[in-house]
C-alpha cells in the first residue's frame, strides 16, 4: 500500500522536524510555527484527509519537557 509522508523541518534546525505518515491523500497541511518563534516552545503540524465522504484532521505536536 502506498503511504504519503508529510515532513516539515524546524525553522532553526532543518535536519529535524515533525512528520505525519498517511495512507490517504492529504487535502491540506499547515505548520504552527513562525520563523521568529523558538521551535522548542511552539511545534505542531496539521493535515486533513478524506476517508469516504468525511474529512478528518490530524495534528502532530511536540512538547518539550524541562
Amino acid at each position: 500500500m502506498l503511504s504519503l509522508l508529510y515532513f516539515k523541518e524546524y525553522p532553526d534546525s532543518p535536519d529535524e522536524g515533525l512528520a505525519i505518515l498517511s495512507k490517504f491523500p492529504l487535502c491540506s497541511d499547515d505548520t504552527v510555527w513562525h520563523k521568529e518563534t523558538e521551535e522548542s516552545n511552539y511545534c505542531a503540524i496539521r493535515i486533513t484527509f478524506k476517508y469516504g465522504n468525511r474529512e478528518f484532521g490530524l495534528t502532530n505536536a511536540h512538547f518539550n519537557r524541562k
